[in-house]
């Protein structure tokens, strides 16, 4: 095997390894997908939330939730280590399940993340400590993984909550956001990153696709020559050529099977000339909120891991394609 078919198999490895890495990465978007996140117009009240919670489990089909709001410099301290930190407070009412809170159902305490555990008590092992925010004291009940220090407790009383989560995701999320919101008498902006998630998903196929391209590239030499190669015998050129045949099939099969399009994209009429007008302005609407208000650790890892998805898989197409361009700049030259 000469240099050059050992950088471009080296090359076709390292494409396939980005590729697999941009696949795990969109695997763990999806994840945080299984949730709705509503903004409201206007904050609710923790004695508010469980009303609508008890009025939610009367329904036949009742949809899991948590309202919640974010307090950002929230002082807290540890009376024996008499140390202090500076954190994001998570306030929940509902299902704190939904906020990866789930022990603050049946406990009475809080949440803090490994960062503020160790500023505060000087380990990451905080269960049993004491924090204290303001002139409240609330046991430690473990750890809650986040990107930012965070303290999550049950709200109280009249303390404000202005974001929503729902048991619901994708385009079901949607319409179950629509009709809780409009049965609870309550407006807000629904966040559904449909569209996002669609453009990875999408965008998944590229790697796949040229792939397609080369190997049609090689059918089209192959089959010119597919004559001469049966009265030569040459079974081994002509394996490789159907084997070929078949990795192409399968792989247009693919692409048309993962190809994802949104049910918002679809117009009920297509003489409405002015429905893509509306639906990008809607989807850029929701972009903009999604990206300006503050977001719960979940979305934060959900739109870092779809970056990361989309940059691995264009190292992995410009790791294949790099090899192409070299051997026709080589063909040129020679």
């Amino acid at each position: 095997m000469n240099r050059r078919k050992r950088i471009r198999l080296f090359q076709l490895l390292l494409g396939a390894l980005l590729y697999l890495l941009s696949f795990h990465a969109a695997e763990l978007a999806e994840e945080s997908l299984e949730v709705t996140q509503v903004v409201l117009d206007r904050s609710i009240s923790a004695e508010k939330a469980e009303q609508l919670q008890d009025q939610e489990q009367a329904e036949e089909n009742p949809v899991g939730f948590c309202f919640w709001g974010e307090t950002t410099q929230q002082t807290v301290s540890c009376q024996e280590t008499g140390k202090s930190a500076q954190v994001n407070q998570i306030l929940l009412a509902g299902n704190p399940e939904l906020m990866e809170a789930a022990s603050l159902a049946w406990q009475s305490g809080c949440l803090v993340d490994t960062q503020t555990a160790y500023a505060l008590f000087g380990t990451t092992q905080a269960g049993g400590q004491v924090l204290w925010a303001g002139e409240k004291a609330y046991p430690v009940l473990g750890i809650i993984e986040t990107i930012r220090p965070t303290m999550a407790r049950m709200a109280e009383g009249e303390e404000g909550l202005d974001h929503l989560t729902l048991a619901v995701s994708g385009e079901a999320g949607a319409a179950a956001a629509s009709q809780c919101l409009l049965r609870w008498e309550l407006q807000g902006k629904i966040l559904n990153p449909v569209f996002l998630w669609s453009l990875v998903q999408n965008f998944l196929l590229l790697f796949p696709g040229i792939l397609c391209v080369q190997v049609c590239s090689f059918l089209a030499t192959g089959w010119r020559e597919f004559g001469r190669l049966l009265r030569e015998r040459n079974w081994h050129r002509l394996g490789r050529i159907l084997l070929a045949g078949v990795l192409l099939l399968g792989g247009f099969w693919l692409l048309l099977r993962r190809v994802t399009i949104p049910a918002s994209m679809i117009p009920t009429k297509w003489s409405d000339f002015s429905f893509w007008q509306n639906w990008w302005a809607e989807e850029r609407d929701t972009m903009l909120t999604l990206l300006m208000t503050p977001m719960d650790d979940g979305r934060l890892q959900m739109l870092g891991n779809m970056i990361q998805s989309m940059a691995a898989n264009t190292g992995a197409c410009l790791a294949v394609l790099w090899p192409i361009k070299e051997r026709q700049n080589a063909n040129f030259t020679d």
